[in-house]
């Protein structure tokens, strides 16, 4: 019987200390109230886990804060104090777009794109001119070089083919000089 005593003093005393305070949070959507299943759970930057099928999370230590994300929805961000047994989300279809106000009229736009290709063309016309273009990669091209060597050789046949044309038309025109 004394036994018996001991042992339940000492199993309400430890039994304090395996159990922590666990919260319940049910994650809804707004407009239906139905759950929302996937949402992930972040308390101070740290993944607490996801909703489950019942858009349910347990939540076992205190945060600070807690954010709830989810790909259909607004990211939500509450403190601890915000946060009840029950969190709503919006679905980011009612999001407006972002926004971007700039106080240029077009015309100052235009002004100001005139003076930026003024200074570009500026700038590349002082550029200096000469430098040695050198490329490393080529060194070890070897199909480039092949191309390059046909290249030159298709430039060459090219350009004497070019001359032989040039040359037969006023030879003609010599010869029918003389036949008048």
């Amino acid at each position: 019987m004394k036994l018996s005593k001991i042992l339940l003093n000492l199993l309400l005393i430890l039994s304090p200390l395996s159990l922590k305070a666990q919260h319940m949070i049910k994650v809804l959507d707004s407009e239906n109230l139905r759950p929302v299943a996937g949402v992930t759970v972040m308390g101070d930057s740290v993944r607490l886990g996801q909703t489950d099928a019942r858009g349910q999370i347990s939540i076992v230590e205190k945060y600070d804060t807690i954010a709830f994300t989810h790909l259909r929805y607004a990211p939500e961000k509450l403190s601890s104090k915000e946060v009840g047994d029950t969190v709503l989300l919006v679905s980011s279809d009612h999001l407006l777009p972002e926004v971007k106000v700039t106080d240029l009229s077009p015309e100052k736009k235009e002004q100001i794109q005139g003076w930026v290709d003024e200074a570009a063309q500026q700038g590349a016309a002082d550029a200096p001119k000469g430098l040695v273009n050198f490329d490393f990669f080529k060194i070890f091209d070897k199909r480039g070089r092949i191309d390059r060597k046909h290249l030159k050789k298709a430039r060459k046949v090219l350009e004497e083919w070019d001359e032989k044309k040039v040359k037969k038309p006023s030879s003609d025109s010599k010869g029918s000089e003389e036949d008048k």
